[in-house]
């Protein structure tokens, strides 16, 4: 064909130049094997943006008193952030429907964090109900460590909050208590 170089097919039936193909290393050919329900997880999980980055300007429509969410809360730059987000990611893709998922960087949050207790590890889990303020921690502890969290352990403690099955983390000491009824501050029964 006159331009030189020699050329080859592809698996498509299109003619490469030689200098255009890719190194053996990364040739990858479709082997025709995947299961059906993992990989639709997996996509539904990458294309539906179902985990939502917590920011100032969108705290109030995330983080409502009509939907729970469970919060990673990580450290910026934290090791496992990505994946663990992965992790988030694959589980919301099978539980979105029953609460929001969030990543709440502890740059801007830090005060939620120590608040909830979840503050004492660079990456921690919590799912917050603002709409009973009862909220839960990651793995049956006080600081929700999602250092070496799984998608499976992860979807474990959605099923078990959903199912009731989960203890509420007990309020801060600071929490503010209903006001006393004037029987109960004036000593009468």
């Amino acid at each position: 064909h006159g331009r030189g170089g020699s050329r080859t097919e592809s698996q498509f039936g299109a003619i490469i130049p030689s200098d255009r193909r890719p190194p053996a290393t990364l040739r990858c050919r479709y082997t025709g094997k995947y299961e059906f329900a993992p990989l639709v997880e997996w996509v539904q999980s990458q294309a539906f943006g179902l985990v939502t980055d917590l920011r100032p300007d969108n705290f109030l429509q995330t983080l409502s008193e009509t939907r729970p969410a469970l919060a990673l809360f990580h450290q910026p730059g934290a090791a496992g952030v990505d994946i663990a987000s992965a992790h988030l990611a694959h589980v919301a893709a099978t539980f979105a429907d029953g609460l929001d998922f969030v990543k709440v960087p502890r740059a801007h949050y830090e005060g939620l964090a120590v608040r909830l207790g979840v503050d004492k590890t660079p990456l921690s889990l919590a799912i917050l109900d603002f709409g009973t303020r009862l909220h839960y921690a990651y793995g049956g502890t006080a600081n929700g460590d999602a250092t070496n969290t799984t998608a499976d352990s992860i979807a474990a403690f959605v099923q078990d909050y959903l199912s009731g099955d989960l203890s509420p983390l007990p309020p801060p000491p600071d929490a503010v208590k209903p006001a006393a009824t004037k029987a109960e501050s004036d000593g009468d029964e």
